[in-house]
């Protein structure tokens, strides 16, 4: 269906107008662009926490009580601070994105080794795709091998 065009029938779905949403929990990149890894996770600090419903006094206790120990709240302002940033430590990021169920916080750091986070749930599919992508390579090493055994005459008897 051409875009612009209603859809004639507001019963049926547009196949070719759905996409699939990305699995990737990430930060939009604009969001945390940075001329480094250290202001770059403090932007990611400061923009998940602007977007709580939490006041920071509630982050900071919640993050203390995931780790067992104290996380001052002027620690954790620090944390957010990109003029100053002060490094968290992995720990801490962890008990933030808790503290905040903010799991974008954890894909950082991945993203910097060109991999993802993706929720759990999606773990079985990714196998299968792995898997049906690898049953596709065997395929074509025995379409190539019957060939081989075609060409020197040995399937023949």
């Amino acid at each position: 269906m051409p875009k612009g065009h209603p859809n004639p029938c507001p019963d049926t779905f547009d196949l070719l107008g759905w996409t699939p949403p990305d699995p990737a929990i990430r930060f939009d990149a604009d969001d945390i662009r940075a001329k480094d890894i250290q202001t770059k996770i403090a932007r990611a600090v400061s923009s998940s926490l602007k977007q709580s419903r939490m006041d920071r006094e509630e982050v900071a206790r919640r993050m203390s009580e995931y780790l067992g120990k104290e996380v001052p709240l002027h620690t954790l302002n620090a944390y957010a601070s990109q003029e100053k940033p002060h490094e968290i430590t992995h720990t801490r990021l962890i008990a933030l994105a808790h503290a905040l169920q903010d799991w974008r916080l954890l894909s950082i750091g991945a993203e910097e080794m060109d991999c993802i986070v993706v929720p759990k749930e999606y773990g079985d599919l990714i196998r299968l795709a792995l898997i049906s992508e690898r049953v596709k390579e065997m395929q074509k090493e025995l379409e190539a091998g019957s060939t081989i055994i075609k060409k020197l005459g040995l399937g023949e008897r």
